[in-house]
């Protein structure tokens, strides 16, 4: 690393610092005041940017202004939203309405499901004030699919708390969410799903729901974010990051790596421990038959088709992608344009995957592009060359072979909007 760019990044540690008084003697008395609001003003933008609506069937999204009886049930969305554990988990400003101990998992000794204060009832009561919006704790799917009944829309929230540390055990819904979905569902067919979830999950009843919306853990101003969303204050337009199978087995390992071996380590150690010896540490091999076909690439490398592929993402509004140009040679770029057909301000985001011979394609490039109705804007991505090239262990470097690849310029990985080809020039580079 250069001393340079070593001196560069100590500044800014030590800049932050000293703007703060972190480094006075004696430190301040004071701290400066922290804005708040102005900081949850973020955490809401950004979770709005990343809700995902994955489903939207018959158009039950935005909520009608019709709705005048809507009943979110289950995942506690009368008091708050989801907190993702680990490193990254805050206590945010007005406190844990929600806190539940681990009893058991390696992150049973720091980590605690924890909820923020920030619910999307009350949240969705202040956007729609017209309309009756009630609560049911989903503990009871014979009263859930009651309430749901007298509904004009059911809202469930299902909740699948993850951290750092510990592996979730499998892609199911915990606690038998799944049979309050189908119960809400088989009683009133104008169900959404709201996901709080650190990553995919199976969805069985995914045919029976007219709407699904992926929220993650949407932070300290999630129940805003999530209720914006719902009304259509907000248009969505985040992409998943990752792709949600159709069922476990389409998944490179259907079970997490070792998971049996440690289980069985773990009653092996407490036997070890009763018997006053000392636990035994062991080792196990870990196949990578993928290669570098990782994640969307193992999909289409399979021909498998998934419930949502990574970069999948729906919107209010529609757009098109048209005219495409692609230029090869040393590099690989492309042009296009892409236009609101719908009657909503939007962002969008076109993909760039490109794939050689029956390989499978790659992402590339993307970039999000908001656009105003009827707005037409011409956009030019180029394909990052590292991602075309392969690694070459004996050069100790990257190598784009040379060849007729395809380009491919699509709203999420496995489809095509425009296709085109080019041809590419032998080129080899270093790290």
């Amino acid at each position: 690393m250069p001393e340079t760019r070593l001196n560069e990044m100590v500044t800014r540690i030590l800049t932050g610092m000293i703007e703060n008084g972190l480094l006075d003697h004696p430190m301040p008395d004071t701290p400066q005041r922290i804005d708040y609001a102005a900081h949850a003003d973020v955490a809401q933008r950004t979770a709005e940017a990343g809700i995902v609506l994955l489903k939207n069937a018959h158009d039950i999204l935005p909520l009608a202004k019709t709705a005048r009886r809507v009943v979110l049930i289950g995942g506690h969305a009368d008091v708050g939203v989801l907190s993702g554990g680990g490193s990254s988990q805050v206590r945010s400003v007005g406190g844990v309405p929600v806190e539940i101990p681990l009893t058991s998992g390696a992150a049973a000794s720091f980590a605690r499901i924890t909820y923020h204060a920030s619910s999307p009832l009350d949240a969705l009561r202040a956007l729609m004030p017209g309309a009756q919006v009630r609560f049911v704790d989903g503990s009871d799917p014979a009263a859930a699919a009651a309430a749901a009944r007298d509904a004009d829309v059911a809202i469930v929230f299902a909740t699948q708390w993850q951290t750092e540390a510990q592996d979730a055990e499998t892609l199911v819904l915990p606690d038998r969410q799944d049979a309050l979905i189908d119960s809400v569902a088989a009683a009133n067919p104008r169900t959404v799903v709201v996901l709080e979830t650190g990553g995919p999950v199976l969805m069985p009843w995914i045919d029976r729901v007219q709407g699904v919306v992926e929220a993650w853990y949407p932070g300290q101003r999630g129940g805003q974010a999530i209720a914006a969303i719902l009304v259509g204050s907000v248009n969505p337009s985040g992409r998943l990051p990752i792709t949600f199978p159709r069922s476990a087995v389409q998944a490179v390992r259907p079970k997490p790596v070792g998971l049996d071996h440690f289980k069985t380590a773990a009653e092996r150690d407490a036997s070890a421990n009763t018997a006053g010896n000392a636990p035994e540490v062991s080792s196990f091999a870990v196949e990578y038959p993928e290669g570098s076909d990782v994640g969307y690439r193992w999909y289409a490398s399979k021909r498998l088709t998934p419930l949502f592929a990574f970069g999948h993402g729906l919107s209010y509004s529609k757009f098109n992608f048209e005219r495409l140009t692609v230029t090869g040679g040393a590099a690989l770029t492309t042009s296009f344009e892409v236009v609101n057909r719908g009657r909503r301000a939007g962002a969008v985001v076109p993909q760039l995957y490109v794939a050689r011979d029956v390989s499978a394609p790659r992402l590339t490039g993307f970039k999000r592009v908001f656009l105003r109705p009827g707005e037409r804007k011409r956009i030019t991505l180029i394909a990052e060359p590292r991602v075309l090239a392969d690694w070459e262990e004996a050069n100790h470097g990257w190598h784009i072979l040379k060849g007729t690849y395809a380009v491919i310029v699509s709203n999420e990985a496995g489809s095509g909007a425009l296709v085109a080809k080019a041809s590419l020039s032998d080129r080899r580079f270093t790290p």
